[in-house]
């Protein structure tokens, strides 16, 4: 079996590498690599070279198109958004060019980075549509806080593959060692059901028996699909509606119960 999981893996590297294509340009390279952007295109990031170091970034392209539909940054809460969509990849916004230095050494790692920062941004186009709820995300995080759950925030973490993978927040237990990493899903479609069931194959050698992977699902501004908790119950991850989070995940309120209060 590890041989085959090997194999796979492989495959996958080879199909990046195969479906990832570079243009010279003057002083600065466009790369252009096959993860998708919400109009169905490649992705594309511009290198620039600086002494042995390297400069990625995505030429302010990804701001620039939410502008385009409407989403201007000029709000504090705007702005905390897109800090906080920034932060966990530590990707700087530079007066709107997304950006990281890399060296030879950790580009691609960088450049990982780099790319989930830009899918991360491009999703917060859902503030531009009129009557849009408040974000799922600071709603979670609201409700944590008023039962006094003790969480830290965001963190990433390298699975096998390489590749990096994000957490909303980690729940743990002040008086034993026991944890939960919780992934927010603001849209639970299948698609984003494989993507989380892959996390938790990618990253289980990071995993102990007192860590717990947790998918809490956005029911209130989408439906969820018949299969969505069956698959990841399947890889032994608990799912969480959160139109009924207060009686379908007792665990929040056993965590909260063993924190003293003031």
């Amino acid at each position: 079996m590890k041989q085959e999981i090997l194999n796979l893996l492989d495959s996958h590297r080879k199909w990046l590498s195969g479906n990832t294509t570079f243009t010279v340009v003057d002083d600065y390279v466009e790369i252009n690599l096959p993860f998708l952007n919400r109009h169905n295109d490649y992705i594309q990031v511009y290198l620039v070279k600086k002494g042995n170091n390297y400069t990625l970034s995505d030429d302010g392209e990804t701001i620039d198109d939410l502008k385009s539909y409407g989403l201007e940054f000029k709000t504090a809460n705007r702005q905390r958004l897109l800090r906080s969509a920034l932060i966990g990849f530590r990707v700087e916004n530079d007066n709107g060019i997304l950006r990281v230095d890399a060296t030879a050494e950790d580009f691609g790692f960088k450049l990982n980075r780099l790319i989930q920062a830009i899918l991360a941004v491009n999703e917060l186009l859902t503030l531009a549509r009129p009557l849009q709820p408040s974000n799922f995300q600071f709603t979670v995080e609201d409700w944590l806080k008023e039962n006094n759950i003790q969480f830290h925030g965001s963190k990433n973490i390298v699975g096998k593959s390489g590749l990096n993978h994000s957490f909303d927040f980690t729940i743990v237990s002040p008086s034993n060692n026991q944890s939960q990493m919780v992934k927010l899903v603001d849209n639970p479609s299948l698609d984003n059901a494989r993507k989380v069931a892959f996390t938790s194959v990618d990253i289980s050698q990071e995993f102990t028996d007192d860590t717990e992977l947790v998918a809490i699902l956005n029911d209130r501004d989408h439906q969820i699909i018949k299969p969505f908790s069956r698959v990841l119950s399947r890889y032994g991850i608990e799912t969480v509606q959160w139109s009924i989070r207060e009686g379908s995940f007792t665990k929040f309120k056993t965590l909260q119960s063993t924190i003293p209060k003031n």
